[in-house]
């Protein structure tokens, strides 16, 4: 689950079959300008992206540890898109990014962490 705002929140609903607690996660380094029509639906289609990996490559996220397992993955997966959709909102520094711009931007975000 995502509530996306000023803080992001995700959560996991956790897995008594895995033995894994809940696990919640907060990011708050998305900008305001976030709020512009069509920014949602990129990031659902960040969040398409990254959870389709995710899917397909079940261990993409075990360096997180333990806590990334099970359920806990689909929470780190959504963390992940969403952080990159922030870092995409700033790339250009602080004013409205719209849509198509902050689509463009999650290719410089992807090119920068992989440096």
């Amino acid at each position: 689950m995502l509530l996306k705002g000023a803080t992001t929140i995700i959560a996991s609903p956790g897995s008594e079959e895995d033995g894994l607690e809940q696990v919640c996660l907060s990011i708050g380094q998305a900008s305001p300008w976030l709020a512009t029509a069509g920014s949602g639906d990129t990031l659902a289609g960040i969040l398409g992206t990254v959870v389709a990996h995710v899917s397909e490559h079940s261990d993409a996220l075990q360096r997180l540890g333990d806590w990334a397992r099970g359920d806990g993955r689909w929470a780190a997966a959504v963390a992940l898109g969403a952080g990159v959709h922030a870092l995409a909102s700033r790339v250009d520094g602080e004013g409205p990014v719209p849509p198509t711009v902050l689509a463009a931007n999650v290719r410089t975000v992807l090119r920068k962490t992989r440096q």
